[in-house]
């Protein structure tokens, strides 16, 4: 079970990584508040690692954001999956496919956030039987407030993760980051998350992470991160590299 579970939970980063031209997003978890707009497009590609209790998992992705409609942008990745259990031998392949939709439902003023609403849905498209998958989909509902206040662009999730294959294991998500813009090509990021069981005999989980952002040209964004989950359940270390081509 804590071997599926960290599985799982690095498989998810998918989940609720974007990159948009307003902090969060890649390299973090937590979610913009900036949807593309109508034509608009974004291709990612990142490797991570993952050292959870007794695995090392890595992940190649690929991802492409689009706009869609006014307010409304859309999401496709698919991953590769590597996951090498302590004493057992490796498995590769095709991970779970992750797509969804965000909506803007308020555009930010001086005195009014940002508040937008996103819907994620994990595919079931990984082999669950050599730890690249799982066996059901998964639903997640966030919302998501951002303002900025410069230097400073600050963003906050809350939501709820449906687990369909075990409802046991739902959980409510908190995030937060924060993105210190030190110069027009280069910003500073930070977050902390949490996912709180909904069934009191489950585990809560969290983890920081750290990272940069550094702007190419205007369409063009490297990252990087590091992280530590801060509870039993979390992963030990977590890595992550990745660009962000506009178009």
């Amino acid at each position: 079970m804590q071997i599926r579970a960290g599985v799982l939970a690095v498989c998810l980063l998918a989940g609720i990584l974007q990159a948009c031209p307003a902090a969060a997003g890649r390299p973090l978890e937590t979610d913009d508040a900036d949807t593309l707009p109508p034509g608009n497009l974004e291709l990612e590609a990142s490797a991570d690692y993952a050292r959870e209790a007794g695995e090392n998992v890595w992940i190649a992705r690929g991802a492409v954001n689009i706009g869609l409609l006014r307010r409304l942008e859309g999401k496709l990745e698919l991953p590769v999956v590597v996951s090498d259990p302590d004493g057992s031998s490796s498995q590769a392949g095709f991970g779970d496919v992750v797509a969804g939709l965000k909506f803007s439902v308020v555009d930010e003023a001086p005195a009014v956030p940002a508040v937008t609403g996103a819907v994620t849905v994990r595919l079931p498209t990984g082999d669950p039987d050599r730890r690249l998958g799982e066996d059901a989909a998964d639903v997640t509902v966030l919302g998501i407030v951002g303002k900025r206040i410069e230097p400073f662009v600050l963003h906050a999730n809350v939501g709820y993760r449906f687990v369909t294959a075990n409802r046991r294991l739902d959980v409510c998500i908190v995030a937060a980051s924060v993105e210190y813009q030190q110069s027009t090509r280069l910003s500073l990021v930070g977050e902390a998350l949490g996912f709180l069981p909904a069934d009191g005999d489950q585990d809560a989980s969290g983890r920081f992470r750290a990272g940069v952002v550094y702007s190419m040209r205007d369409n063009v964004r490297l990252d990087a991160a590091v992280g530590r989950g801060f509870t039993r359940d979390s992963p030990r270390a977590l890595v992550t590299v990745g660009v962000t081509i506009g178009f």
